[in-house]
């Protein structure tokens, strides 16, 4: 099997062979991989439920907030309001920030603010024009090592990439096998800087240039994505039919780590790996003259092979607010970092 991958010409000489006129066209081999395939919101307290340990960042209706879970207290870092996405690295240094220019005199800008968490200095800032002039309301991650940036797909650009220092554009996919890659497809960064994304029912991965592209899992659906990975890059977790899935990084080993009749959306895994951080009870909140939000309720599970309906099973920890016996909305965005 073939694919093309649509790469525009990149001022950077690192990448000029490889991003001939503007445009190339590059055929690759894909290495499929022939694997088995295996194939209520904590209305009281649990026992033990005190023992989570570490930070989690979240994406809430308040706003961007932060929850320390042996306290249970919350943090709201910034309010709700204005448009603002923000990606924290696993190692819980580094928040970037994306707004629109407006308040620096470009609306048709996406503004990034690289800073330190430790002591909130920024780092690095610069504005992003979309090359299409599409929207400016988009997200973006930080890799692994704070060099480059990955914008999401939209309606007028696919993956981009950028140097996180200058701003500078690296490259960008925008089809697959002749075939433009979905808006919001998903992707995550691996510690070694590839990227794993959706492609169709694939998973793929790869790395800048791009001139190398692998097949990490096939499936016989297209209903999975949003990506994420566990701290020491070796396994992945997505949305898979409604429910989570878990997996190594080579593709072997998946499982299902819940089930139940609900919606389970979104995950992160725990800084040490033994346990999951679920977005359980997915629901779709009508908001009168604008675009859905949604809402899931935080609850860790143990990652050990077994799959666990949030709502019923006794290991299942619900993440509470001081004060609080019900488990801690969140609108999708999730880290647990130490």
């Amino acid at each position: 099997m073939t694919v093309s991958i649509f790469l525009i010409a990149s001022s950077d000489p690192k990448y000029r062979n490889v991003m001939k006129n503007y445009i190339i066209h590059v055929c690759l081999s894909f290495a499929i991989l022939v694997l088995s395939c295996c194939s209520k919101n904590g209305d009281a307290t649990p026992p033990g439920g005190s023992s989570l340990t570490g930070k989690i960042y979240y994406a809430h209706f308040d706003g961007f907030s932060m929850l320390d879970l042996p306290t249970g207290e919350k943090t709201v870092i910034r309010p709700s309001g204005t448009h603002y996405n923000w990606y924290l690295t696993a190692d819980g240094s580094t928040l970037m920030e994306m707004t629109d220019g407006r308040a620096g005199g470009r609306p048709d800008h996406i503004k990034f603010s690289i800073k330190s968490m430790a002591d909130g200095v920024v780092r690095n800032e610069f504005f992003y024009r979309p090359r299409n002039g599409g929207s400016n309301y988009q997200a973006a991650d930080l890799s692994p090592d704070k060099s480059m940036i990955c914008i999401f797909p939209s309606f007028d650009e696919g993956y981009v990439l950028l140097d996180a220092k200058t701003g500078d554009f690296l490259g960008e996919i925008t089809a697959i096998n002749g075939e433009r890659v979905s808006r919001y497809e998903s992707f995550v960064w691996l510690p070694d800087n590839s990227l794993v994304f959706k492609w169709k029912n694939f998973i793929v991965r790869g790395k800048l240039p791009f001139d190398v592209i692998s097949v990490v899992r096939e499936f016989d659906t297209e209903d999975f994505g949003s990506f994420s990975s566990s701290h020491d890059g070796n396994k992945l977790a997505f949305n898979y039919q409604n429910h989570i899935a878990v997996m190594h990084v080579d593709g072997s080993e998946f499982y299902l780590a819940t089930k139940g009749d609900k919606i389970e959306s979104n995950a992160a895994f725990s800084p040490d790996g033994s346990q999951l951080l679920v977005g359980t009870n997915f629901q779709t909140i009508p908001v009168p003259g604008s675009v859905p939000s949604s809402q899931r309720y935080m609850k860790v599970i143990p990652l050990d092979g077994r799959s666990y309906d949030p709502n019923s099973d006794a290991e299942v920890l619900p993440v509470l607010v001081a004060g609080e016996k019900s488990a801690e909305p969140t609108k999708g965005q999730m880290v647990w970092v130490r």
